[in-house]
């Protein structure tokens, strides 16, 4: 989803970790798949994008 948002913004990683204060290496990683994304990285994202964080969030399994 974040991939998504980004494209359809035009917007770059580096626009994004400066707009929202989450590291570029943080935001890379996430897209990629090697971190999941945190509760408040969600929430900053969210708010970037004009979007509810929950588009961000999974349940944990279990």
């Amino acid at each position: 989803m974040l991939e998504h948002l980004i494209g359809a913004k035009e917007a770059s990683q580096a626009e994004v970790a400066r707009r929202t204060g989450i590291s570029r290496s943080t935001i890379g990683e996430v897209l990629s798949g090697k971190r999941a994304i945190s509760m408040e990285n969600a929430f900053l994202v969210a708010d970037y994008f004009h979007v509810d964080a929950s588009l961000f969030l999974t349940r944990p399994s279990g």
